[in-house]
């Protein structure tokens, strides 16, 4: 599991890096676009 959240990690980081400095993680952006939701 943690090589597939590596491998994960490393093309949220490619496809999207300037959310990759505005969010530490996946988790943390998904969790930020929930509190965002009505």
């Amino acid at each position: 599991f943690k090589d597939r959240l590596a491998s994960y990690l490393s093309w949220y980081n490619d496809r999207r890096p300037h959310w990759a400095l505005k969010y530490q993680t996946p988790a943390a952006y998904l969790a930020q676009q929930t509190e965002g939701q009505p």
